[in-house]
């Protein structure tokens, strides 16, 4: 059974002391398309083989992957799924969950893991930060991938960005010491916005030469979305820290 299939309800509504309702600024907004019916059938197909309910307590990772390694990776926001897949297909002793809210994006992922035969995947329909906050055990998590995050470059919109101060000290709450947050882009104004805030805080120290991470993990292939970005000349931004926690 799905649970928040509606997306209404994808979320959970906050109040305040007062019980007034309080409405949180989302990264994200979700819409319905016209293949939403075709894209929520697929889901609900495959949704007993990969997916996981949100609820509003801690994963016991070993009951829910196959693998007893206990390497856990998060892919935050994975889209359609081309590199998580990838990822998964060349660590297929790691644990990984994928945390994304569109349907198209989940049902194509979905298909193709199907069709991979995919045993170390997982995927959550729900607000990435929601499932961080009541969903991940601190110091649990050894990589956080976070792929090409909607920028909001309108001034207005500055406030959707997922990659805030709180969202990224939860982050680090989350990550096992020397833990790794991988985060690629292709908007230098973000770009330079989540150094400052990598700066400005003691959780995460950057690490700019991400070779070697790469060679170990294969987690980086030339996506469709990066595709675009190439042919419109825009700089690819790959952005590696590690969790620098006592």
């Amino acid at each position: 059974m799905i649970k928040n299939i509606v997306f209404d309800n994808v979320v959970i509504p906050k109040y305040n002391l007062y019980g007034k309702f309080i409405r949180n600024t989302r990264s994200f907004v979700c819409r319905s398309g016209r293949h939403r019916k075709k894209n929520i059938d697929i889901i609900k197909k495959y949704w007993s083989y990969f997916g996981l309910n949100f609820q509003c307590q801690s994963l016991d990772i070993h009951k829910i992957f196959d693998n007893k390694n206990r390497f856990f990776m998060l892919d935050i926001g994975f889209g359609k799924g081309e590199s998580l897949l990838h990822t998964a297909s060349y660590n297929l002793d790691k644990n990984i969950l994928g945390i994304e809210i569109y349907v198209s994006g989940i049902s194509y992922c979905m298909h193709n893991m199907y069709m991979a035969n995919m045993k170390n995947v997982k995927i959550i329909l729900h607000d990435a930060e929601e499932v961080l906050q009541y969903m991940i055990c601190d110091n649990s998590v050894d990589v956080i991938h976070v792929f090409f995050p909607d920028p909001w470059i309108k001034l207005r919109h500055n406030k959707r960005r997922i990659l805030k101060p709180d969202f990224i000290k939860l982050l680090a709450r989350k990550q096992v010491k020397n833990g790794i947050l991988y985060i690629v882009t292709d908007c230098k104004i973000y770009a330079n916005y989540i150094m400052s805030v990598i700066n400005s805080i003691s959780e995460y120290t950057s690490r700019l030469n991400n070779i070697d991470y790469l060679t170990i993990f294969n987690s980086r292939i030339v996506t469709n979305f990066e595709k675009k970005a190439n042919i419109l000349n825009k700089k690819i931004f790959n952005l590696l820290f590690q969790c620098s926690k006592l």
